[in-house]
């Protein structure tokens, strides 16, 4: 197959675990004897830039992947512009018979219409790891606050008859021989209206070798807590930091001195801010710990070196990579299981659950992992004897493999697939 992928970003140039899949299973399917280019934007680059079977010269709507697009209208258009020449470029000259869109979170939707414009000579494939589908780019406009009152009336108004006008809903796109990373998320798509034609489930998989190691855990005694990933508001990092309070905080009586928290990851400005506010209030500089981004290839040190893994998601996660990573190396958890979580984890068996933005069912459970290194030690085998059978990346790109051929081909998921 000569197979054109799309997605907003691509290692190393990237956010977190979903582009690290990509880069998996294109690499995977490259071994298989498939020809695969990757079309990708500048994000952290200066300019656009070929590396090999890797284009990175689409155009990002926003360098600011957490804050909407607030261009003006020539200069949007002008990002769009880029991205359609670029994708026209590659498609004639690359001549695919399949364009597969990994993730299009930050690129114009115009790119979707125009690969599924009539007459084109290739078919679609979607791969879909988050919620950007249900985006409208009408989403942005309505989101910009302006000082008039009576123009934020206007705009709440007006919205159900913009949102009747397909280029400002964000046009029309076919979700056919789409992939979702869990059950609830292809849930989610079709609460909110979307029609999947020929869905099925593939789950996230881990590259089991990258994550291979010995533990060192409980070094000197002390619990370590590890908290991995972006650090914003709905991934629930305040609700960790409100649980070490309650367990080694101010109060003499109850302070702890054994349980420490590392939290690692990229951190939006006003976030951090108050996550370090949070901190310096509850008196735990010794216990906490805001490290910031690591590098892709310190992930695994840093999960062999821990005790337990917080996943104190309040959204409804898709199906987190970090977790899965984890679990493979037998590092206990703690976590939500909101969204995709709920079909991984169990409570019990290989992790230990509480509700979101529950501090005091956090700390309950950080407390009964600290305290029992064997339930500790149990809970991280079960869950790596699940990544190590169920959850291993070959998997995954042979699952891929099949979406892709059968998009090819027009064929409905096979019986094997993986249905909701």
């Amino acid at each position: 197959m000569r197979v054109l992928v799309v997605s907003n970003v691509y290692p190393p140039l990237g956010l977190g675990g979903y582009e690290e899949l990509c880069i998996g299973a294109v690499e995977g399917l490259r071994e298989r004897g498939h020809d695969l280019r990757v079309l990708t934007s500048t994000y952290g680059l200066k300019r656009p830039t070929i590396e090999g079977h890797v284009h990175r010269v689409l155009t990002l709507e926003t360098p600011d992947f957490h804050r909407p697009a607030r261009h003006r209208f020539i200069e949007k258009n002008v990002r769009e512009w880029r991205s359609l020449s670029a994708f026209s470029a590659a498609t004639r000259e690359f001549r695919p018979e399949l364009v597969f869109f990994w993730n299009m979170g930050n690129l114009t939707r115009s790119l979707i219409q125009t690969a599924q414009a009539p007459g084109v000579p290739w078919k679609t494939a979607f791969y879909l790891s988050d919620d950007w589908v249900l985006h409208k780019p009408l989403d942005s406009w309505i989101e910009k606050r302006p000082k008039s009152r009576l123009i934020r009336i206007g705009k709440a108004t007006l919205r159900p008859l913009l949102e009747q006008v397909p280029v400002l809903a964000g046009g029309t796109i076919r979700i056919a021989n789409a992939s979702f990373v869990s059950r609830s998320l292809l849930k989610q798509h079709v609460d909110a209206g979307v029609e999947p034609r020929n869905p099925r489930v593939i789950f996230n998989r881990v590259p089991i070798a990258d994550f291979e190691g010995d533990p060192r855990r409980s070094r000197d005694g002390r619990v370590r807590l590890l908290y991995l990933g972006q650090i914003l508001p709905h991934k629930g990092v305040h609700t960790v930091i409100e649980a070490m309070d309650l367990i080694g905080g101010r109060s003499a009586e109850r302070r702890r001195n054994d349980v420490i928290l590392e939290i690692v990851g990229p951190a939006a400005g006003a976030y951090r801010d108050r996550l370090e506010s949070m901190i310096r209030e509850a008196q735990l500089e010794a216990a906490v710990r805001i490290r910031g981004r690591v590098g892709r290839s310190e992930v695994a040190e840093l999960l062999l070196a821990h005790d337990v893994l917080v996943l104190p998601s309040i959204w409804e996660e898709p199906f987190s990579v970090v977790l899965m990573e984890a679990m493979s190396t037998g590092i206990a958890v703690a976590g939500t299981t909101r969204g995709g979580s709920a079909e991984i984890l169990r409570d019990g068996d290989n992790a230990l659950a509480f509700e979101a933005e529950d501090p005091g069912g956090c700390a309950r459970a950080l407390i009964r992992l600290a305290d029992d290194p064997e339930l500790r030690r149990r809970l991280g085998e079960s869950a790596r004897s699940l990544i190590h059978s169920r959850f291993r990346v070959e998997q995954m790109v042979d699952e891929i493999e099949e979406l892709l051929l059968d998009a090819l081909h027009d064929r409905a998921p096979s019986n094997a697939a993986v249905q909701p």
